[in-house]
């Protein structure tokens, strides 16, 4: 895992979240920074809104556990690759 699991992620004041699709849980997300929309799928989109600045990264994962039952290392594994390409 590339974040600590005690990392609080939070999105940049910058960005805007527009969640298009709720029964497919499909979102956006544009930077005002490089004017850029960005079309997150659901996997991505779940970690996303729970960026909010207010709980570390193992309580994402171990929320998503347990909403989707999946493997634990397989959710923790997603959500640092997302993470990876939500900071970069």
């Amino acid at each position: 895992m590339k974040f600590d699991s005690g990392f609080v992620p939070a999105p940049h004041e910058a960005t805007v979240t527009e969640i298009f699709s709720e029964d497919e849980f499909v979102s956006a997300v544009f930077d005002e920074r490089t004017l850029k929309v960005h079309r997150l799928n659901p996997g991505a989109s779940a970690v996303w809104v729970m960026c909010d600045g207010q709980q570390p990264v193992v309580w994402i994962i171990d929320e998503l556990v347990e909403v989707f039952g999946q493997d634990p290392a397989v959710v923790a594994a997603t959500v640092d690759e997302a993470l990876d390409l939500f900071w970069q």
